[in-house]
């Protein structure tokens, strides 16, 4: 299992080493950063346009040894702004997938995470603060909530 994360953690960097942010969000741009909370992690995003993108997080618990990866397809609403791109704020939405390992049977649910990325002009970093309701359903149906606050770095 360590190996596998290790595994992501470099493929992670590797994809964002291959992009950096100077004006648009545009496809193709990538962010590799930090997820606390409920994860914490590893966290990475692959904007596919200006407004939509792919994003993982893993995370590894020490304390119970249970691993957990969640991924997600975010749809992103512009801010007010139209003098500057990317606007500072960027408020999100989506849905996909939470996968918990180390249990005897594993938890697989459905994700639906919003969220808002503040872009710090002028900077590559990025923050962001996240909920998302998931609803497991395996091994049984079930209620939860996932929320985390994180910074990322933009490659392009």
């Amino acid at each position: 299992m360590r190996r596998a994360i290790a595994t992501m953690i470099i493929a992670g960097l590797a994809l964002g080493a291959t992009a950096g942010i100077a004006g648009a969000v545009e496809a193709g741009t990538s962010e590799v950063g930090i997820i606390l909370g409920r994860p914490t992690g590893l966290s990475v995003k692959l904007w596919r346009g200006e407004t939509e993108a792919f994003d993982a997080a893993g995370a590894w618990n020490l304390e119970n040894g249970h691993f957990r990866v969640h991924g997600d397809y975010l749809w992103h609403r512009m801010g007010d702004s139209e003098t500057e791109t990317p606007p500072p704020d960027m408020v999100y939405y989506g849905v996909g997938f939470r996968f918990l390992a180390g249990t005897e049977e594993g938890e697989l649910g459905l994700r639906l995470p919003l969220g808002l990325e503040h872009f710090f002009l002028g900077s590559p970093v990025t923050l962001f603060l996240e909920v998302a309701p998931v609803m497991s359903v395996i091994p049984a149906t079930e209620l939860d909530v996932d929320y985390a606050v994180g910074f990322r770095y933009c490659f392009r």
